[in-house]
């Protein structure tokens, strides 16, 4: 029998390029001519109420890039574009998700951190909405990967059991809390391993 109703997937590194991560503010400091160090330490600063839906990000940016930038070198807007320019598709894993999402027999779920007005911004310029059932964000619940609250939170929300979850996920630390506390887990290693790995789970991808 069947038990896996709820399928919590990971967006940044399994459906599409990570949001805002190392690679991509390396590039922003480059760029803009910003001191890494300087920029990296502010972002590290900010990026826990940012994720968390507590700041905006225009405040994110007044704390970190124009903070270490010369006065009137750097514009918001400019910022802006650039952060949004860091995200594309990984269209093999698309490919999966579109096959799960036709199955329709699963309940899928979006589990990621990241900052509201890019969540938001990837959600609709990808159409994830034609695909995810629910938005459980960090920006919505207060809450980041790893920490055990987030996956309460789900599971709460959605007034599931654990035993009837997977989660997918391309690190390995936020797949520990709920692989320990029973949910199915799967870490993400490229396309076709995820379809096997649901399929193997779920039988819902072929």
């Amino acid at each position: 029998m069947r038990t896996v109703k709820t399928l919590f997937c990971d967006i940044g590194g399994v459906f599409l390029t990570n949001g805002w991560d190392r690679h991509a503010r390396h590039r922003l400091v480059t760029e803009f001519g910003l001191d890494r160090a300087a920029f990296e330490r502010a972002h590290h600063q900010a990026v826990d109420e940012f994720e968390r839906g507590r700041m905006d990000e225009n405040e994110y940016w007044r704390q970190t890039a124009l903070a270490v930038a010369r006065p009137g070198s750097v514009r918001v807007s400019d910022l802006r574009a650039f952060m949004r320019a860091q995200s594309a598709p990984l269209e093999a894993s698309m490919e999966v998700l579109r096959e799960i999402a036709a199955e329709g027999r699963l309940r899928l779920v979006m589990l990621n951190n990241e900052s509201l007005e890019l969540n938001e911004y990837r959600i609709k310029q990808f159409a994830l909405h034609r695909y995810f059932d629910t938005f459980l964000s960090s920006c919505y619940l207060d809450a980041r990967k790893p920490e055990p609250i987030i996956f309460q939170r789900a599971l709460r929300i959605l007034q599931c059991r654990a035993e009837h979850c997977a989660f997918v996920d391309d690190r390995l630390e936020n797949l520990e809390y709920p692989r320990q506390a029973g949910w199915h887990t799967v870490h993400f290693a490229g396309a076709p391993a995820l379809r096997s790995s649901l399929l193997e789970l779920t039988g819902a991808a072929a």
